[in-house]
């Protein structure tokens, strides 16, 4: 995203609210699986790394702030979300 923004010359600005933005969505992920975890009440979500929670519980953020730019690409251009995504939106 960094080249994307600044080399390619897209405003500095909207790369540093869409980094915030996605930041944000990741700490959301984090607080949604964990809330989950706490409903079910599941201590671990798979056993492959023990002591850690679990394979989702390192995903989690990486999961929300995928979503979240998912969408986003979608909003942007829902013909051809990837266009949006590869031309900085």
């Amino acid at each position: 995203f960094f080249a994307l923004f600044v080399i390619e010359g897209q405003s500095l600005l909207v790369g540093v609210m869409l980094g915030a933005f996605l930041s944000v969505m990741a700490q959301l992920g984090d607080l949604v699986e964990s809330a989950v975890k706490r409903l079910t009440k599941v201590k671990d979500t798979s056993g492959i790394i023990p002591g850690h929670g679990g394979v989702l519980d390192r995903m989690d953020g990486i999961v929300g702030a995928a979503v979240a730019a998912a969408v986003l690409a979608l909003i942007v251009n829902w013909q051809t979300p990837a266009t949006a995504v590869l031309a900085g939106w």
